[in-house]
C-alpha cells in the first residue's frame, strides 16, 4: 500500500514540474515573440527609437511624422503578416502530423509544397503549357492572386492524394513514403517547366519560391491606437 502511495505521489511531483516548465517555456516564448516584434518595428532601412514606436502603436501623440507613417503603413502591417503566418505554419503543422497519425508528416515530406511550386510554376512559367498562363488574362484576374490561387489548387490536389491514398493504407510510413514519391513526381514536372522557360519568369518564379512581406501594406493606424 504504501509503495502505492508512494508511486502517485512521485507521478504527481513529476507530472507538477512538467506543468512548471511548460508554463515557464510559453512565458518564455510570449516574451521572446514580445521583443521581436518591437524589433521588427525598430530596425530597418531607417532606425527609429523603442521609445516612439511605442508612442505609435499606444497612440499617445497625434504627432504624424516619418517615423509615425513608416510604423504605421510599412512595418506594422509586415509585422503581423509575419507573425499570423508563422503561427498559421504551426497550426498546420500540428493539424497535418494529428491527421497522419505521424510526427514526421510536414508539406515537403508529403508533397503539398510541390504542388503548390507546381501550381505556380503552370502560372509564372507556363506561357505556352496548359490553359492556366491564358486563363487569367481574358477575364482580367491580377496576377498576385492567379498566383496563390493556382498555389492553393496544386497543393490541394497533391494533399488530396495522399489522402484517397491514405484511406486505403492503414501504415503511416507507407502514406509518408507515397507522399515523397507524389512530391518527387510533380518537382520532376517543375523541373521541365524550368527548362524551357525564359530568364525573367524563372526569375519571377523563384522570387516567389523565396518569398517576401514586402506586398504587405496599408494604413495600420486604427489597428495601433485600439
Amino acid at each position: 500500500m504504501s509503495l502505492a502511495l508512494q508511486l502517485d505521489r512521485s507521478e504527481a511531483v513529476a507530472g507538477s514540474i512538467t506543468r512548471s516548465r511548460e508554463v515557464a517555456a510559453l512565458v518564455g516564448l510570449v516574451i521572446l515573440l514580445t521583443v521581436v516584434f518591437l524589433l521588427s518595428l525598430v530596425l530597418g532601412s531607417t532606425w527609429i527609437p523603442v521609445r516612439r514606436v511605442i508612442d505609435v502603436l499606444l497612440g499617445v501623440t497625434v504627432d504624424r511624422d516619418a517615423a509615425a507613417i513608416v510604423i504605421e503603413t510599412v512595418r506594422l502591417p509586415r509585422s503581423f503578416t509575419a507573425m499570423l503566418s508563422g503561427a498559421a505554419l504551426g497550426i498546420a503543422g500540428l493539424q497535418m502530423q494529428t491527421l497522419f497519425r505521424n510526427p514526421l508528416a510536414d508539406p515537403f515530406a508529403l508533397g503539398v509544397s510541390s504542388g503548390a511550386s507546381l501550381g505556380v510554376a503552370l502560372v509564372v512559367l507556363g506561357s505556352g503549357y496548359g490553359a492556366a498562363a491564358a486563363f487569367g488574362v481574358p477575364l482580367g484576374v491580377r496576377g498576385d492572386v492567379l498566383v496563390i490561387a493556382a498555389a492553393i489548387a496544386g497543393s490541394t490536389i497533391v494533399l488530396g492524394l495522399v489522402l484517397a491514398v491514405s484511406t486505403r493504407i492503414p501504415n503511416p510510413t507507407t502514406v509518408l513514403i507515397l507522399g515523397l514519391m507524389f512530391g518527387y513526381a510533380v518537382s520532376a514536372i517543375v523541373t521541365v517547366l524550368v527548362g524551357a522557360s525564359s530568364p525573367e519568369r524563372l526569375q519571377q518564379w523563384a522570387m516567389w519560391g523565396f518569398g517576401s512581406f514586402s506586398g504587405s501594406r496599408g494604413s495600420a493606424s486604427a489597428c495601433s491606437r485600439r
